[in-house]
């Protein structure tokens, strides 16, 4: 399996633990990803970026 970067995800979840699985799933085919509880909260980050 490819484990150099490909990209960035963003992973919108209010289950905790569905989030925390496709982050894992995620992270391990070489993305990087961000996760958030809700849509706000990830839109705030989007914009500090």
């Amino acid at each position: 399996m490819n484990t150099t970067c490909q990209g960035r995800v963003v992973i919108v979840d209010d289950e905790s633990d569905v989030r925390t699985s496709l982050l894992r799933i995620i992270e391990k085919r070489g993305y990087t990803a961000y996760g958030f509880e809700n849509g706000n909260d990830a839109l705030s980050s989007a914009s500090k970026s």
